[in-house]
């Protein structure tokens, strides 16, 4: 009864082709994965990953304790998508120190434990 409604549920959706191939086990190839991409049926989307999600590790939960370090945000990129960036020698504009960067990482793993440390920042022509 449950995959039958799934079935039918999957059959309004414009990927249900690739859902269900992802259900049946089978590698998603790039065109597929462009169709996900390009598909507003996250709802679906999201309702076979859980599925998959389930069959391949149950109801185990992980998660990895972790900074996220923004280093800098200075950047010569401009990416229209950013309001993260300042261009060089603008006042808002700051590049952490080594001395700093190490501090806060051996702080965060005192702390919190950390195990993971997320380094990302601009592009910054000033560092090499």
């Amino acid at each position: 009864m449950q995959n039958k409604l799934l079935s039918d549920f999957l059959k309004k959706s414009d990927i249900s082709e690739v859902l269900d191939r992802a259900l049946a086990g089978h590698r998603l190839g790039l065109n597929d994965c462009i169709r996900l991409v390009k598909s507003d049926d996250v709802y679906s989307m999201g309702l076979v990953a859980n599925i998959l999600r389930q069959r391949l590790f149950g109801d185990t939960i992980t998660f990895i304790s972790n900074i996220i370090l923004n280093y800098t945000n200075v950047c010569v990129t401009y990416c229209k998508f950013c309001a993260f960036y300042r261009p060089p020698g603008h006042e808002e504009s700051y590049t952490v120190p080594i001395d700093e960067i190490v501090r806060r990482v051996a702080t965060s793993r005192e702390m919190f434990g950390i195990t993971q440390v997320l380094m990302q920042g601009g592009h910054n022509p000033n560092l090499k």
